[in-house]
């Protein structure tokens, strides 16, 4: 401990306190939802995208219609 009673940083980390006074369970619980929120946002975009892109391929071709000259 320092002399101040407030325990060194490399001490707090050892013991598994961080800074913010969090446990590092509790910051990596809280980094795995954030990487479980991220990538299921990105599944959920790519399929939209996926299935945007598989409509508009089934639908017929309009003929664009000729300019005259």
């Amino acid at each position: 401990m320092s002399g101040d009673g407030v325990p060194a940083l490399s001490e707090a980390i050892a013991q598994g306190v961080l800074p913010l006074g969090l446990e590092l369970n509790n910051l990596l619980a809280i980094l795995a939802a954030a990487l479980l929120v991220f990538v299921s946002g990105g599944v959920i975009y790519l399929s939209t995208v996926e299935w945007r892109d598989r409509r508009r391929r089934q639908q017929p071709v309009a003929a664009a219609p000729r300019r005259r000259r």
